[in-house]
């Protein structure tokens, strides 16, 4: 195991930190939002218990309706019950927040080693490198639809922490629009330059006269005949 390898673990363990981050974050909210959804619903069902065919008649309710949405309503959080048990996102945050623990103390490892002395242990990298591997191996996988946007997550964060300690009085949304602006106009040119090149070279296999639509080999032939 050498430094390189460990300032290239260094830079994976910080990406994945990001990204389990905000896998944790995303289902911790949809998990507590359907936790809201079925209390709330599950009050009102059980205050429902109290209606009375008085009140119904006073608010011009019809009994027979107001027992049919009922009845809906009760399907509906019988159903959001069980997709909650199906989907656990609330146990699923729960794997990512132990997984951002772990990378959390790998980082600082890496950290603590890459900064410390000058003069770098040999054991201490290979300690750390193996304490990532192990970090990756316990950790919950990324899932392949979701790692290329996390992956632009983590560089725009990095790209606005640095922006931040540039300016700190800047808020936040107008730095990230223009990095995304920025972002645009730097593909857009380098798409364009590289059109450019293309072009050029495409240009110089045809060759000339080829190209501008001039004589091939066999009228050349046909006009000296």
């Amino acid at each position: 195991m050498s430094v390189p390898e460990l300032e290239h673990h260094a830079k994976v363990v910080d990406m994945m930190l990001t990204a389990h981050s905000k896998l944790r974050d995303r289902n911790h909210f949809l998990g507590r939002t359907l936790e809201i959804i079925m209390l709330g619903a599950s009050v009102v069902l059980c205050a429902t218990v109290f209606l009375d065919r008085g009140i119904l008649d006073l608010l011009h309710l019809d009994p027979g309706v107001v027992t049919f949405v009922l009845g809906i309503c009760s399907v509906i959080v019988f159903f959001l019950s069980l997709v909650g048990v199906l989907v656990d996102w609330t146990g699923t945050a729960g794997k990512h927040a132990e997984a951002v623990r772990l990378l959390a103390r790998c980082k600082a490892d890496c950290q603590k080693v890459l900064k410390g002395s000058p003069r770098i242990s040999s054991a201490l990298v290979e300690e750390v490198c193996h304490e990532c591997v192990w970090a990756f191996t316990m950790i919950p996988p990324i899932p392949e639809s979701k790692f290329l946007r996390l992956k632009a997550i983590h560089k725009a964060k990095r790209e606005i922490s640095g922006l931040i300690d540039r300016h700190p009085g800047c808020p936040v949304v107008i730095l990230r629009t223009g990095i995304c602006i920025r972002a645009i106009c730097r593909f857009l040119r380098k798409a364009e330059v590289r059109g450019e090149n293309n072009g050029k070279q495409t240009s110089q296999i045809v060759g000339p006269s080829q190209a501008c639509g001039g004589p091939l080999q066999g009228d050349k032939t046909h006009l000296h005949g």
